[in-house]
């Protein structure tokens, strides 16, 4: 049978909050720099078209 003790509890969820906040810090700079590559990307695209012309 497991039985966690207190102190090993306690660590455990002082582990977990932290690394969840940390990962959804990670996701929202992800999406950030994604979205920004993509209009960026877009950008010289139409730059590209336009100096095609």
């Amino acid at each position: 049978m497991l039985v966690w003790s207190a102190p090993v509890a306690k660590a455990a969820k002082l582990f977990t909050a932290p690394a969840r906040a940390v990962s959804r810090q990670l996701v929202d700079w992800i999406t950030f720099y994604t979205r920004l590559w993509h209009d960026q990307f877009d950008r010289l695209e139409d730059l590209l078209k336009k100096m095609d012309q």
